[in-house]
């Protein structure tokens, strides 16, 4: 294991003779950003899909990408596929794209896989062109015209216009378009209301929050819904029906919360918000977040996290009385570790076992999967060398028996899942490893033969003596070695410009 120094940089040695040590010193791979889901409007601007992946490790790792579970390498894609660094691009997306792509990162000292990520098509299917029933009701009275909207993928934005008009109708305090499934409600009819209308929809990227205000790309519009009022004398007044309302909503840390309530009744309703600690109960304050449509007929939260989830109650009231209901946010999450590999990783001694734990909080709600990997690999347990123990609540233990060099070092890793998505952890094992010299600087400039120096190694393995690596900054290939005995803690390295030049030390 090499530690470098360029100039009078000092690098800092890892090993702790028998104990783990610090997550900072770790050389073998460990993913710090990890692919995430893409959905692909391929009726929109973009024209290409990209996923990351970066690690830490000295040397820095190099990358492979797959798809399900295959090496992108070994598939022929016009465009091809395009990597650079952690970064797989895919030019042009097609159908054929849709899958689940994940990376593996690697260096001579370990090897970690990462979480998958989908790619997935946004797409709207037509509406059903069946001829529509109108609806037929008397002035004053609340009503709906059902939007029945087509199939589609992650969610739609609607808006509702009416035959053979160009602009869609302007929102009201008596009407409302709900964003969840496009239903048009009215608090209140009058016979100006008469007519035909049609519901409009197009892909929305961003399902489950707020929408895009925007018409443009509305190229989805239903069949004509008549609506036939008749005149009422007097028209009659009606106390506040809350008729659109959200009863229990789960929804995964970080994403954005949609709540819709509306109300029928003449005079129309008025509606108002408040956050509750229980049912019934006492006020407390909405996060940052919350925002609200312009009658307050809908809040939306976003990015939303633990502390957002209780009881959010609205009440709509006219003159004729008042109307309440109670809406209950939960918020789940991917599975959340109390111990992690990260304290973990380990200096042994061939023959030693090794023995990893991980801990997580168990919700009592959401079961988890743990498993582990070693070097990219499931660990498959055999009940002799590999033993995996999840007999204790929320726990998971891998024992390797009787570790040895070459064979057990490297990355192991942990990866929990549950319904909402899955956590790696990472650590690494050493096994009789040369540690990487501690404190290598350069103590004396010279005339072309600068001076190291370094601090002794804690580590299982035993010392022969150190070898030093050094060649040009800029032309890393022109490699040259020194060997040196294990006392003293310097080498003067000959015919070497330490200005221009990189110097790496080791163990032997």
């Amino acid at each position: 294991m090499w530690v470098s120094v360029i100039l009078a940089i000092t690098c800092i040695g890892i090993g702790t003779t028998g104990a783990p040590f610090d997550p900072a010193q770790v050389i073998a791979p460990k993913f710090t950003v990890e692919p995430k889901d893409v959905v692909f409007n391929p009726a929109g601007t973009t024209t290409t899909v990209s996923f990351q992946c970066t690690a830490t490790g000295d040397p820095a790792p190099q990358y492979l990408w797959f798809k399900q579970y295959v090496d992108l390498d070994s598939i022929t894609r016009q465009p091809p596929y395009q990597t650079s660094g952690g970064t797989l691009t895919i030019p042009t997306p097609t159908a054929a794209d849709q899958g689940r792509y994940w990376c593996q990162a690697y260096n001579e000292y370990g090897r970690v896989v990462s979480v998958g990520a989908n790619l997935t098509f946004a797409y709207v299917d037509d509406f059903d062109i069946g001829p529509r029933t109108g609806v037929t009701t008397s002035s004053g009275n609340g009503t709906l015209l059902p939007c029945m909207p087509p199939n589609a993928f992650p969610g739609l934005v609607y808006h509702w216009i009416e035959a053979d008009q160009t602009s869609f109708i302007s929102p009201t305090v008596r009407r409302y378009a709900s964003q969840k499934n496009g239903d048009y409600y009215f608090a209140n009819v009058d016979p100006n209301d008469n007519g035909l209308y049609q519901c409009g929809v197009k892909i929305n990227l961003n399902a489950g929050g707020a929408t895009d205000p925007s018409t443009a790309g509305f190229n989805e519009f239903s069949p004509h819904t008549e609506l036939t009022v008749n005149s009422a004398t007097p028209v009659p007044q009606s106390p506040p029906q809350l008729v659109l309302f959200e009863t229990v909503q789960y929804k995964k840390r970080g994403d954005n919360v949609l709540m819709e309530f509306f109300a029928y009744g003449n005079p129309t309703p008025t509606l108002g918000w408040r956050r509750v600690d229980a049912i019934g109960g006492n006020p407390m304050e909405f996060p940052p977040s919350a925002k609200y449509e312009q009658w307050n007929r809908a809040m939306t939260l976003t990015n939303v996290a633990l502390p957002d989830q209780g009881f959010y109650e609205v009440t709509a009231t006219n003159s004729q009385g008042t109307d309440v209901k109670t809406a209950q946010l939960i918020i789940e999450d991917v599975p959340q570790y109390i111990k992690k590999l990260e304290t973990q990783n380990l200096d042994l001694a061939p023959g030693e076992d090794i023995n990893l734990e991980v801990t997580w909080q168990d919700d009592g709600r959401n079961p988890v999967t743990p498993t582990w990997y070693y070097n990219g690999a499931d660990v498959v347990p055999d009940g002799t060398k590999y033993i995996v123990d999840n007999s204790s609540p929320a726990t998971s233990r891998l024992t390797v028996k009787n570790a040895q060099p070459g064979v057990d070092s490297g990355s192991y890793q942990s990866i929990l899942e549950n319904q909402y998505g899955l956590t790696p952890s990472f650590s690494e094992v050493r096994v009789g490893a040369p540690a990487k010299v501690a404190d290598l600087k350069l103590v004396e400039k010279g005339d072309n033969s600068p001076t190291l120096s370094w601090s002794e190694p804690q580590t299982k393995a035993e010392l022969d003596g150190y070898q030093i690596q050094y060649y040009p900054t800029d032309n890393p290939d022109n490699v040259q070695y020194m060997d040196v005995g294990k006392t003293p803690l310097q080498a003067t390295v000959p015919n070497s410009n330490p200005d221009t030049s990189t110097y790496r030390a080791r163990q032997n």
